[in-house]
């Protein structure tokens, strides 16, 4: 979603799609780009704590911004020896 509009505002990206019911009381249904997810998130998308919990469900590393920073850092260090 869109910051800057409304809660049921415009959608910028579908990323997939969630059923709560499933089809067992221990199965969640639902479909996610974990690309398009990852992409996201790298360019600084901050998913609700819901979402979040779904994104790491389907494998989907998501760092803090203090983490990328040092992730970056080090790739620089790498490049630059």
């Amino acid at each position: 979603m869109d910051a800057q509009t409304r809660r049921d505002g415009r959608v910028i990206e579908e990323l997939g799609h969630y059923d709560p019911v499933g089809s067992s009381e221990n199965e969640l249904k639902f479909e996610l780009d974990a690309e398009r997810a990852q992409y996201w998130i790298s360019v600084g998308a901050q998913p609700s704590e819901t979402v979040a919990s779904l994104i790491k469900r389907k494998g989907v590393v998501i760092l803090s911004k203090s983490e990328r920073r040092r992730a970056k850092k080090a790739r620089q260090a790498a490049a630059s020896q």
